[in-house]
């Protein structure tokens, strides 16, 4: 119960995935706590932290190079696209948006040059093709015949 009583408090669920969201919070819907300011609020939103200078200058070097083989590479696969990300997913080499957006993560630079294609291309095709199907793979092996063997070693690389 609130404290004027006439209410029972209910947690309110937040699926929100920010961390500080995590936490459940407790409203009552009764006017008199209300206007007593009894409700509690969300916490403010943290401040970013400055990015590491040495994180900037590898997100840069990978912005530089993955532009180049992407430039180099979309005339091959005969597809046009929107712009390109270069991010930190913690799970994701790459991604392509139905706008034509590529997204690329920045550890590739990390990578053999003949992975970094394999992905490039592997984006680009989805600029055709948005699954997986047969036709997607045909694209992706007429530019790159070695593919599949690109494709394991990729795997045994950790994001």
């Amino acid at each position: 119960m609130c404290r004027s009583g006439r209410t029972e408090i209910r947690p309110e669920t937040d699926f929100r995935a920010d961390a500080q969201y995590q936490a459940a919070k407790m409203v009552c819907p009764c006017a008199d706590c209300q206007a007593a300011g009894r409700v509690r609020r969300r916490a403010a939103r943290t401040v970013r932290k400055k990015e590491d200078p040495r994180r900037k200058q590898n997100r840069e070097l990978a912005r530089q190079r993955i532009t180049g083989r992407v430039e180099y590479f979309a005339p091959l696969v005969g597809v046009t696209y929107n712009r390109i990300f270069i991010k930190e997913q913690k799970t994701r080499w790459g991604s392509c948006s139905s706008l034509g957006n590529l997204n690329f993560n920045w550890k590739l630079i990390l990578l053999d040059e003949e992975l970094l294609d394999y992905v490039v291309v592997h984006e680009l095709a989805h600029r055709k093709q948005m699954n997986h199907s047969q036709a997607f793979w045909a694209e992706v092996e007429r530019v790159l015949p070695d593919y599949r063997a690109r494709r394991r070693r990729l795997r045994e690389c950790r994001v």
